[in-house]
């Protein structure tokens, strides 16, 4: 299936929903030509434009590229395994954040060896301008 039949899918489901061009138009946030020109093929159809007009329209990607709509238990393993993967990202996340704070405290106390350090090296410069006199 190529991106016309795609925009003519979209237009056909539209419809079937009663949803005018100016519903989507303002459901996508985009101005009413745009998304004219979107669905009458001029404007190429982005992958995040497409997420939000599947989710709007409650559909699939793959119904509207194939026709056909993911089986239910394909679904189900599908929303586990977003699931595991939301999870994995929350992880990440969480052990990034931890990451962030041990590293700040690193540089907060390399920050203090520093000062520690050039406080020494100033008491040196004093006592050796001192033993020079």
């Amino acid at each position: 299936m190529d991106n016309m039949d795609i925009k003519k899918k979209i237009r056909e489901i539209r419809a079937s929903l009663g949803y005018t061009q100016d519903d989507m138009a303002r459901a996508l946030k985009i101005s009413l030509n745009s998304y004219r020109q979107l669905e009458a093929g001029k404007t190429l159809l982005i992958s995040r434009r497409l997420e939000e007009i599947v989710h709007i329209l409650n559909t699939s990607v793959n119904e509207l590229i194939s026709g056909t709509e993911v089986k239910a238990e394909n679904k189900k393993e599908l929303a586990e395994i977003t699931k595991m993967y939301e999870e994995k990202i929350s992880q990440m996340e969480s052990d990034y954040k931890i990451t962030i704070i041990e590293l700040q405290a690193e540089a907060n106390r390399l920050k203090m060896d520093i000062e520690s350090k050039q406080s020494i090296i100033g008491l040196l410069k004093e006592n050796l301008n001192n033993y020079r006199k």
